[in-house]
């Protein structure tokens, strides 16, 4: 048996976004500077030429646990009699699983471990950095570990960038 996921919204048909980088991002889970932060399968649908955004729709991806721009990140979802790994992690994987939230007047550098909320990106995190000057935030992901459900299936996650390690 086979399952079929997909990035984007899944509320107006797994569309996603892709911003100019002096904009910023409307939902950091469904907007990006560049389609690959989102996924690696996907068809542009329209280019506004007056605001810059352009409209991707993800095609789907089948019994996949690659889904962001860069090796080591993943989007969970069900994996029917799978090995999953003990533990995944959200945020650069390069820096220690850190993440960034940015107020909301300020563009995301990079979607996979930006946003605007630290809960839009992770659920397990700690708070390293405050900066009082930028007011940028840096959290590192403490980890969660894979949660089954009935038949060896993966619980679903909303968190798009994980690293399994």
């Amino acid at each position: 048996m086979s399952y079929q996921i997909y990035h984007g919204d899944p509320d107006r048909e797994n569309n996603f976004w892709v911003y100019p980088k002096e904009k910023a991002l409307v939902n950091s889970r469904w907007d990006a500077y560049d389609p690959s932060h989102l996924c690696n399968d996907f068809t542009l649908l329209d280019n506004n030429l007056f605001t810059g955004v352009r409209r991707y729709k993800c095609n789907g991806h089948e019994n996949v646990c690659y889904g962001g721009g860069s090796d080591g990140v993943a989007q969970p979802s069900i994996y029917p009699n799978a090995a999953i790994p003990n533990k995944f992690y959200h945020g650069d994987p390069s820096r220690e699983n850190n993440f960034w939230v940015y107020p909301r007047h300020e563009p995301l550098i990079d979607t996979r471990w930006d946003a605007y909320n630290p809960s839009y990106l992770c659920n397990n995190y700690t708070l390293l950095e405050n900066n009082s000057c930028t007011k940028i935030r840096r959290y590192r992901c403490n980890g969660h570990d894979s949660t089954f459900h009935g038949r060896g299936r993966i619980h679903r996650n909303r968190h798009r960038n994980v690293r399994y390690k």
